[in-house]
């Protein structure tokens, strides 16, 4: 007999992705086993310009990416502008983290290593909630899905070619600066090789469990957006 799936809201799945890939990036950059592909370019701009916060930085980076975005498809979607607001609360969650995180005691690798795999591993729960909540999402995620789409090529191949990209971008300021520690390093690549995997095991969990339906008419109408 089928195990019937349970309704999850759409709504909760993009909060629990919210607060989950928020405290889970600023966990793995507390560890200093380096940062991950999609924050260590923000995290590299605020230590270079410290006027402005690791979490300014992050939504700077996120809507120069959906900018980018609609230079080249040339089209703007109203869900972009949900993607914005949705980039300025996450960029907000991590300067709320970043405080409270930073308490955390770290006197042994162990302890850093700890922290970090921890944070991968909310990192992916939270980017699986934020895949089947069927709602406007994060810029990064934003601009994989309609780039790959508008220029028909493979999620993985956009994918791919923007975390070098990243990388690269981040080697080349963390050059600039003289500072690498915790900004590109084992954790990076780790986080590189094994995060598409977990969200690819999290993701099939919820497929066999979950259906995710909006409670909310509004929302319903933003998915289509």
């Amino acid at each position: 007999m089928t195990k019937e799936k349970k309704r999850f809201p759409c709504e909760l799945g993009l909060v629990f992705g919210l607060l989950l890939a928020s405290f889970a990036v600023t966990l793995m950059v507390h560890s200093d086993l380096g940062a991950s592909t999609l924050s260590g370019f923000p995290l590299a701009l605020s230590i270079a310009f410290p006027i402005f916060s690791f979490g300014i930085w992050n939504f700077a980076v996120q809507t120069m990416m959906i900018l980018i975005l609609v230079i080249s498809t040339r089209s703007f979607k109203l869900g972009y502008i949900v993607a914005f607001f949705i980039g300025n609360v996450y960029g907000l969650l991590l300067d709320f983290y970043r405080p409270i995180v930073d308490r955390l005691p770290r006197p042994l690798l162990a302890l850093d290593a700890l922290y970090y795999f921890s944070g991968v591993l909310l990192l992916a729960l939270g980017a699986s909630f934020f895949m089947r909540c069927k709602l406007p999402v994060l810029p990064f995620d934003t601009f994989t899905r309609d780039f790959s789409a508008h220029f028909r090529l493979r999620i993985k191949v956009v994918k791919t070619v923007y975390d070098v990209s990243s990388v690269a971008v981040t080697l080349l300021i963390s050059i600039r600066i003289g500072y690498f520690w915790g900004i590109v390093g084992p954790g990076t690549i780790f986080c590189a090789l094994a995060l598409g995997s977990f969200i690819q095991a999290i993701c099939g969990w919820f497929d066999r469990h979950l259906v995710f339906e909006p409670f909310v008419p509004l929302v319903a109408r933003m998915m289509k957006l």
